[in-house]
């Protein structure tokens, strides 16, 4: 039966925590974009939507 050092245990738990913090780093700035997209179809909408319908009352953005 082979032995198992410390030292490639230790290798294991770093490759699993440095496999770790990549895919968090790849996912985050993801998860910002979208929710910019988001953010901006939303603000655009409210804006046609107060310009078609604050016209009735005198209220517009150019």
């Amino acid at each position: 039966m082979p032995q198992i050092d410390i030292f490639t245990i230790l290798a294991v738990f770093l490759a699993i925590g440095a496999i770790y913090i990549i895919g968090m780093l790849l996912v985050v700035p993801i998860k910002i974009v979208i929710k910019f997209i988001i953010n901006g179809i939303i603000g655009a909408a409210l804006l046609f939507f107060l310009n078609i319908f604050g016209g009735f009352i005198g209220i517009n953005i150019a």
